[in-house]
C-alpha cells in the first residue's frame, strides 16, 4: 500500500525542480505555474510507494532527491518453490534524483509491474491524469514540452534496458559455457581420482618397503598431475579458475600465517598436555625429528613437501573450484567445500587403517575456507606444508594412535 504523506508542492525545493530533465526547457515563469497541478510526496526509509500487483493507482513520479529500489518477484514454478523455499523478490533498478517512476504505466495506463520502495528520505513530485488534463487546458505549450521529454526519457530508459539485456545474455552466455566445461572437467576428474586410488591400494598390497613405496606413490602423483594439467589445457578454463593466480596473494599468506600458527601452537599444546598427564604417552617426546635414528625421514619430509602443493592443487583447486560451478542453489561454496574435502580425504584412506582419511578431512575443511575467501593456492599450499610438516614430522602424531 501507498504510506507516503502527500500535500500541494510548496517551492521551496526549487533548484531540485528546476534541474529534473522532465522540465527541460520549460521557462522559469511556466514552470512556476505548472508546479501546483503536481503533489509532493515525502518517503520515510524502507517505506513503500508503489507495490506489484496491488496498487491500481496510474500517477507520474518524478525523483527529485533520495534513493529507491526497484524490485520485482521471480515467477516460481511448485518445484522451485520446493527447492528455493519462499519467493524471492529481485532488485532490478535503483532510482535516484532525476529518475521517472511509473512513466509507461502513467502513458500505457496499464497496471503496475514492480515495486518500488525508498531506501533513504526522498523527495517526489506526482501527477495524476486528472491534473494532467487541467495543466494541458490551462498550459498547452508547457504541457506538449512536458509529453515531449517524457517519451524522450521513456526512449531513452527503453534504449538502456535493451542495452542491458544484450550485456547480461553475453554474461549468461560466457557463464554457461564456462559450466559446461567444468561440468565435463570434472567428470573426467572423478574417473581420474578412482585410477588414482586404484594404482595407490595396489601399490599397498604389493608389500613393498617403505622407501620404494614412497617413491612409487611420488611418481603416481606427479603423473596424476601432469594429466591434470594437459586435461585443464585441453579445456581451455582460465588457469584463475583452478587457483593458478597471485591475485589475493598477500591477504592469503597474511591470514594464512596467523591461523596456521595458531593450529600449529594448538597441536603442540596438546601433545605436550598428553606427554605430561597421560600415563600411555609419557615416554614419548614432545618433538620427535631425528633423521639420523628414523630411517627414510628426510627423505619422506622432502617428498611432503612437494607433494602438498601439488594435493592443494588437485583438492582445492581442481574440485572444490570445479564443484563451485558444478553446484547451484544455496550454500555452493560450503557443499563444495565438504564434497571435495571428502573426495580428498578418500584418497588417504589406505594409511593408518583407513583413520587418516577421517583425521586429514577436518584441516581440510580449514584449508577449503581459506581457499574460498581468497581462491589461490599460495596460502593453502603453505598452510598444508606448515601443519602438515608439523603434525607428521615435528610433533610425529602417529605416535599417539
Amino acid at each position: 500500500m501507498n504510506n507516503s504523506s502527500t500535500k500541494l508542492i510548496i517551492l521551496s525545493p526549487w533548484e531540485l525542480i528546476r534541474h529534473h530533465p522532465i522540465f527541460n526547457g520549460i521557462g522559469d515563469a511556466d514552470l512556476r505555474a505548472i508546479i501546483p497541478f503536481f503533489t509532493e510526496v515525502i518517503l520515510r526509509g524502507e517505506e513503500i510507494l508503489l507495490q506489484e500487483g496491488i496498487d491500481t493507482s496510474l500517477n507520474l513520479y518524478l525523483v527529485l532527491s533520495g534513493d529507491l529500489e526497484v524490485t520485482k518477484k521471480a515467477e516460481q514454478t511448485d518445484t522451485d518453490a520446493l527447492v528455493w523455499g519462499m519467493k524471492h523478490d529481485f532488485t532490478i533498478a535503483h532510482l535516484k534524483k532525476g529518475d521517472a517512476i511509473g512513466e509507461l504505466s502513467f502513458l500505457k495506463r496499464g497496471p503496475r509491474s514492480a515495486t518500488i520502495r525508498s531506501k533513504s528520505k526522498s523527495l517526489l513530485l506526482s501527477l495524476d491524469h486528472e491534473n494532467l488534463s487541467k495543466l494541458e487546458e490551462a498550459f498547452p505549450r508547457a504541457w506538449g514540452t512536458l509529453m515531449k521529454n517524457m517519451l524522450g526519457y521513456v526512449a531513452e530508459r527503453l534504449k538502456m534496458t535493451s542495452a542491458n539485456e544484450v550485456t547480461a545474455l553475453k554474461i549468461d552466455i560466457k557463464n554457461s559455457l564456462l559450466n559446461a566445461r567444468a561440468n565435463l572437467f570434472f567428470s573426467y576428474v572423478i574417473g581420474l581420482l578412482c585410477v588414482y586410488n586404484l594404482a595407490i591400494h595396489t601399490i599397498i598390497n604389493l608389500s613393498m618397503d617403505a622407501q620404494r613405496a614412497s617413491i612409487i606413490s611420488a611418481m603416481i602423483i606427479v603423473v596424476f598431475c601432469v594429466v591434470l594439467v594437459l586435461m585443464i589445457r585441453q579445456s581451455k578454463l582460465p588457469l584463475s579458475f583452478f587457483g593458478l593466480t597471485t591475485k589475493n596473494w598477500k591477504p592469503s599468506m597474511k591470514e594464512t600465517m596467523v591461523w596456521s600458527m595458531a593450529i600449529v601452537g594448538v597441536m603442540v599444546l596438546t601433545k605436550w598436555i598428553l606427554v605430561e598427564y597421560v600415563p600411555k604417552y609419557q615416554h614419548l617426546p614432545v618433538f620427535d625429528f631425528n633423521p639420523t635414528q628414523q630411517r627414510f625421514l628426510a627423505f619422506n619430509f622432502i617428498i611432503y613437501g612437494l607433494h602438498s602443493p601439488i594435493q592443494e592443487f588437485i583438492a582445492r583447486g581442481v574440485l572444490q573450484g570445479s564443484l563451485q560451478h558444478f553446484f547451484s542453489g544455496k550454500n555452493v561454496t560450503i557443499r563444495a567445500i565438504i564434497i571435495s574435502n571428502a573426495l580428498f580425504s578418500a584418497t588417504h584412506v589406505h594409511l593408518l587403517g583407513g583413520l587418516l582419511g577421517v583425521i586429514v578431512f577436518v584441516p581440510g575443511l580449514f584449508w577449503g575456507w581459506l581457499y574460498s575467501r581468497h581462491e589461490n593456492l599460495i596460502g593453502v599450499s603453505v598452510s598444508h606444508l606448515l601443519i602438515g610438516w608439523t603434525a607428521l614430522f615435528f610433533l610425529n602424531l602417529e605416535s599417539l594412535f
